[in-house]
This record gives C-alpha cells, sequence and structure tokens, in this order.
C-alpha cells in the first residue's frame, strides 16, 4: 500500500510538471466575422482567429467547446487550451480549446460566405503579375478561364492559393459570396523562363496585316525597343503636330517582362506590350490614378496615339510609332537631344518587292536639281520660337497654379485631420464623463437603497414599541411587570436610536490602519502620464499614486490525490497598507504601450484571509490537469481610452470590505504548479474599510 501510495503521488507531480510545457493560461482570440473553407477538408469552414499580437488572421482547425459562433459577428474571446483525453486520432491535434468568456461581440454584418453549390472553375494563372486596376500599387494575378483566349487581371483574391513569380498555375476553384474565390485543387505547376521573340513575315499579304509569331528558345535576349524613351513629337490624324523639347513625357519598355511604363503630362501609367520585335507594336488598355492638370488634353492625346499605334521603326537612336506606316509619335533615347524634330525626320517608305511588302529605313532622297522643300525660311523660324517661348510660358504659369493648388489642398487636409483629432478627444472625454456620471448614479442608487432600508427598520421598531405600550396600559395591575416592560420599552428606545445613529463597524486591523484620504477629480484634461506601463494608479487630485505593491508567491494547495489541486498568489500580511471609505474609491488608470488589448494585462480578485496572510485564487485542476472554471473569483473589470496609450480602469463601485488586488495574468512557463515557495510576483493591492 505504502508503495502504491508513492506511485501515485509520483505520477500525479510528474503529470502536473509534464504539462508545464503547454499553454494552460487565458488567452485572448479575435474571432473574424467570415469563416474560410478547412485546409483538411474544403467542403466544410473553419473559423479564423488572431491571437494577441498577431497582425494577420489564421485558420482554426479545431473548434472551441462552449463556443456558439454567429457568422457576421466579431468576437474577442478567451480560451484555454487542454490536453484531450484518449483516444486521440493519429491525424488529430492533442490539444483543445475552451471558451472561459466572451468579452466583446460586435453588430452583425453581412458576412462573405463559401458558395458550396457553385461549380468548379478552371483558370491557367500567368508566370507573372501586373499592378491591379483599382489599386495600382498593388500586383494582381493575370488569369484566363477554360476557353479563353487572352488573359485578363483578376482584381479578386483567391483563399488558400500561394502564388510564385514565374511559375504558370492551372487550377481549380470555387467563388464565394464576396466576389473572391477559394482554391479546391491545384492541378499542374511548370517554371517557365522567358523567351525571346522571333519575327517570322508571312508569304503574301501587306506589312499592317503582318502578326507577331513567337518562339520558344532557352537564350535570354533584349531588343532594340528596351529602354527609356522621351517624347519629341506628336501628330493627330488631321495633321496638327506638337513638338516639344523636354524630357516630362516618356516611355519604358521592357520586352522580356511585355511590359511599358511611363508618364504623360500628369499621370504615371503601366501597361501590357506585345510585339514581334520587328515592326508590329500593341499596348494594352493603360492604368492610371486620372490625377488632372493643366496639360491634361496633351496627355490624353499621347495615351490616345500610343495605344493606336500598331507599328514600330527604330532609326538613329529614335523611336518612331505609326498606325499602319502613318507617322503619329517619336521619341529619342538621349534625353540631351534637342535636335529639331520637324525638318529632319521622312516617314519610312513602303515598297513592293515580289508581291511582299517590307519597311526600309532608307531616307526619301530629293532630286539634286531640285531646292529641298524641307528648307525653313527665317521669319517661320522666327515665328515657331516666338510660340515655343510663349508655350513654356504657359507651362509656368500653370505648374504655379498646380503648386498653390497643391499647397492649398495640403493646408486644407491638415486643417481637417486637426479637426478629426479634436473630435476625437472630444468623444473620449464625453464617454469618460458619463461613465463618471453613471458610476455616480449607481452609488447614489446604493445610497438610497441603504437609507430606505434603516428607514423600514425604524417603522418596524416604533410598532414593537406602540405594542408594548399597549401591553403595559392592560396590565396596571402588576407593577413589576410594568417596570419590566417599561424597562423593555427603554431598551427598544434606545435600539431605535441606535439604528437612526447607526455607524460601521469598524475592521480588525493593525494598530497602524489609516484609511487614506484623497481629492476627487472627475476631469480627464490634467491627469498625468503613469511612469511605468502595465502598472495601475490611482488619482489624487491631478497626481496618480502607487498602489501597495508587493511581493505574492506562487503556491499550490493539494485537495487530495484524487480531488487535484488549487493554486493561489500568496500575500504574508493580513491587510494592505493602502485603505480606502466604502463607497468612497478614487479612480484608478494603467499606461498601455503597444497594440496590447488591457483584458490580456491584469485581473481584479477579492482576497482570501486566513492565518494573517492573503490569498488570491488563481487556478484550480482536477486529477490529470484538467481546468475548473474559476472566473467567478475575479471581479470583472472595464477600460475606458483616456488618450493614446492610457486607460481608466473602471471596477465597480460598491465593493464589500475586504481586501483586494491587481493580478497578473499568468503565462504558460511561469512556476505556477511547481510548488516552490521562492517563485513570485508582483501585485498590486488596496483594501476596503467600513
Amino acid at each position: 500500500m505504502k508503495y502504491f501510495l508513492f506511485f501515485s503521488i509520483s505520477f500525479f507531480a510528474g503529470f502536473i510538471a509534464k504539462t508545464q510545457s503547454y499553454n494552460p493560461a487565458l488567452q485572448t482570440w479575435v474571432i473574424s466575422s467570415e469563416t474560410t473553407p478547412c485546409e483538411s477538408d474544403p467542403d466544410k469552414a473553419c473559423l479564423l482567429y488572431k491571437a494577441t499580437g498577431k497582425k494577420e488572421f489564421e485558420i482554426l482547425q479545431e473548434p472551441i467547446e462552449g463556443f456558439q459562433y454567429s457568422e457576421g459577428n466579431e468576437y474577442t474571446i478567451q480560451v484555454k487550451q487542454e490536453i484531450k483525453k484518449p483516444p486521440i486520432a493519429a491525424n488529430e491535434s492533442v490539444f483543445k480549446y475552451v471558451l472561459v468568456k466572451i468579452v466583446s461581440q460586435k453588430q452583425p454584418t453581412p458576412a462573405p460566405s463559401v458558395t458550396s453549390t457553385s461549380s468548379q472553375i478552371i483558370f491557367e494563372v500567368n508566370f507573372e503579375s501586373l499592378p491591379c486596376e483599382e489599386d495600382p500599387s498593388k500586383s494582381c494575378l493575370l488569369i484566363r478561364k477554360k476557353g479563353a483566349k487572352e488573359f485578363e487581371i483578376l482584381n479578386a483574391s483567391i483563399y488558400g492559393f500561394n502564388y510564385e513569380n514565374g511559375y504558370t498555375y492551372m487550377i481549380a476553384v470555387k467563388p464565394t459570396s464576396n466576389g473572391n474565390y477559394y482554391l479546391v485543387n491545384e492541378i499542374s505547376k511548370k517554371f517557365v523562363q522567358k523567351s525571346a521573340q522571333t519575327y517570322t513575315p508571312l508569304s503574301n499579304g501587306n506589312a499592317e496585316n503582318i502578326k507577331p509569331v513567337i518562339g520558344t528558345t532557352n537564350i535570354t535576349t533584349s531588343s532594340t525597343l528596351d529602354g527609356k524613351w522621351y517624347l519629341r513629337k506628336m501628330k493627330e490624324k488631321e495633321g496638327a503636330s506638337f513638338v516639344t523639347d523636354d524630357n516630362i513625357m516618356y516611355i519604358d519598355i521592357n520586352t522580356f517582362k511585355d511590359r511599358i511604363d511611363g508618364f504623360g503630362a500628369c499621370n504615371k501609367f503601366s501597361a501590357v506590350i506585345k510585339s514581334d520585335l520587328n515592326t508590329t507594336f500593341e499596348v494594352s488598355k493603360l492604368t492610371y490614378n486620372y490625377v488632372n492638370c493643366g496639360n491634361k488634353k496633351i496627355e490624353d492625346l499621347f495615351f490616345s496615339l500610343l495605344q493606336e499605334a500598331n507599328k514600330f521603326e527604330v532609326r538613329n537612336g529614335h523611336l518612331i510609332l505609326s498606325y499602319n506606316w502613318k507617322y503619329v509619335l517619336e521619341f529619342v533615347a538621349d534625353p540631351n537631344n534637342k535636335e529639331d524634330i520637324a525638318s529632319t525626320y521622312i516617314p519610312a517608305a513602303i515598297i513592293e518587292k515580289e508581291n511582299k511588302t517590307f519597311a526600309t529605313d532608307q531616307y526619301k532622297k530629293e532630286p539634286e536639281n531640285k531646292p529641298s522643300a524641307l528648307v525653313v525660311k527665317k521669319p517661320e523660324v522666327d515665328d515657331l520660337q516666338k510660340q515655343l517661348e510663349d508655350l513654356q510660358k504657359q507651362l509656368a504659369e500653370k505648374k504655379a497654379k498646380e503648386e498653390e493648388a497643391l499647397q492649398k489642398a495640403a493646408a486644407d487636409q491638415l486643417q481637417k485631420e486637426q479637426e478629426a483629432a479634436l473630435l476625437k478627444k472630444q468623444l473620449a472625454e464625453k464617454v469618460a464623463k458619463e461613465a463618471e456620471e453613471k458610476r455616480l448614479a449607481e452609488e447614489k442608487a446604493k445610497q438610497e437603497q441603504e437609507i430606505a432600508k434603516k428607514l423600514k427598520e425604524i417603522e418596524d421598531l416604533k410598532k414593537q414599541l406602540a405594542e408594548k405600550e399597549k401591553i403595559l396600559t392592560s396590565n396596571t395591575t402588576q407593577k413589576e411587570n410594568y417596570t419590566s416592560n417599561n424597562t423593555s420599552q427603554a431598551n427598544a428606545t434606545k435600539k431605535v436610536e441606535s439604528v437612526i445613529e447607526e455607524k460601521p463597524a469598524e475592521k480588525n486591523v493593525s494598530p497602524n490602519y489609516v484609511i487614506t484620504e484623497f481629492t476627487p477629480n472627475n476631469s480627464n484634461s490634467n491627469i498625468p502620464d503613469p511612469q511605468f506601463a502595465g502598472r495601475p494608479y490611482y488619482l489624487d487630485g491631478n497626481t496618480l499614486k502607487n498602489l501597495e505593491r508587493i511581493d505574492a508567491t506562487y503556491d499550490m494547495k493539494i485537495k487530495g490525490i484524487y480531488r487535484g489541486s488549487e493554486q493561489y498568489l500568496t500575500a504574508f500580511n493580513p491587510e494592505s497598507t493602502l485603505q480606502f471609505k466604502e463607497n468612497n474609491l478614487p479612480r484608478i488608470f494603467i499606461k498601455i504601450t503597444g497594440e496590447v488589448d488591457p483584458y490580456d494585462i491584469i485581473d481584479f480578485s477579492k482576497a482570501i484571509e486566513k492565518n494573517d496572510r492573503r490569498r488570491f485564487k488563481v487556478g484550480d485542476r482536477k486529477l490529470g490537469g484538467k481546468a475548473k472554471d474559476i472566473t467567478e473569483n475575479f471581479i470583472q473589470l472595464d477600460f475606458v481610452q483616456i488618450r493614446d496609450g492610457l486607460y481608466e480602469i473602471i471596477i465597480p463601485s460598491n465593493l464589500e470590505v475586504g481586501e483586494y488586488g491587481f493580478l497578473p495574468i499568468l503565462e504558460g512557463n511561469n512556476s505556477l504548479f511547481s510548488g516552490s515557495s521562492s517563485s513570485s510576483t508582483k501585485i498590486n493591492c488596496f483594501g476596503v474599510a467600513p
């Protein structure tokens, strides 16, 4: 029997020590208002949770015991991690999660859900992404549905799909009710090394009907199209021409990525470019921000001609874009090239040879015996120079107006931000004031109830006196009884007087016991910042003061071999050195740094006073390590944000007479279950006296 008892105690202690590697402490989670298909079974919906300190939601594969989830609601909850009872399947987690309490629940909003009845869709995903149409700062996938000829930008998310640039995918997806998709199956994944593009002319037809032929090779090359080109000339179909010698408007071509970027007169843009790297040139729909400026008309013409062009020719550092060999745009590679574009370019000639059409880079030569048609007379040059100067002056004036408009817009934005900050501050003060008014109203209601109770007791005693007096009057012949009854009447009168002048009972305290006086302050404008974060302070006038800060030892009480154990934080003195009057408690504040939920910092509990010590119960476990619910030992706290980093702790105003303490929320690796008296922590305490 002795050996069995020793073995049982050793096994229990070993199991307790083993469970220390887990996380039995309370964890605070945010549960998303929407669900997502489970990784193990996409036909089932799993919760999305975000632990404290995490920025992204994660998929929760296990249910939460005791938690009734309503889709469309966002929850803040506290849970505990526990070990499942055997048997446990091989592919099943050994842990489970149990709901402790629901901290908050937001108003229901329509939540996206998986359309389980929808059919699968096959997507071919391109090896590269492009700027999104709705937000060019983000990248979107290029997808092609089954049977489609062209890729399109996908302005939606695919849940569960991990995309890598440089790979083509064939995937099966299903849509969700919020316009997104989730991955059903990844059919194939192939690495793609971008190949050079080669041109093969057709045996007949005109040059404008030549189509690009894409060849495959393992050699990565670049073309004469690649690089940054600065606009020098634009020409409309009607014949009007615009010449510029600045470097504001440009294009940047990368044929390896099939990408073209650039800047008009007002906006940056990007698009997809297709070319056979010989003559054909095609630009997709441009993506840009639609910012307006004084040169928007010139920019619109530039964008229109760029998308209209279908031919290109590179000659002597010039890039000429045309529509069916009709000149529309001309660029230079050298930003310092300021030559007279209007007098130096002659469009490429179209010649016929053996029923084939080709572009040539030969200049059209004038007969030697004729004067050049391109000679410009001096007056015309002067007129052009004057027009150029006028245009430059107009451009400078427009730039000045734009700069002034931008400064005004910045000033307006700053004013709006200041007004918003002021409104936010006023709202916080209003919330704090309403909370204080509510607290005072509750205290007043309690006092009125106490007064009513005392008045009722007085009325009852008066009735008793009247009955005694009646008895005495009817028994006048018995003097002794009369005297006795008269004495009872006097005692009853004294009892009435004692009730009227009742004083609170004195608390059993030490000789140095002193009730702390403080100066009330209901304003939120003059509250200073606490010295340390995570530690509560009480407000005395305009000063924050420390609560009693004392060492508390972790200890464990074994209730019996088969009854489990209880865990406590113990302070080895009977009462706090800081005492407040009943129904006259100060305001308490705490400093929070970073993105931390104040509910994750501290708990509040009433002490068990016994044997000249204060004990705070913080844990209770059955045999086998299963935790019991001890939430009844904690007093519910509320937090009101006064300003960034400063919160007021709202405690019940009607605390009973006794000892109280703010306790740190215990993490999983402390010495709570070790039973060692050397393991301690700091707690912040105060007492409530009559």
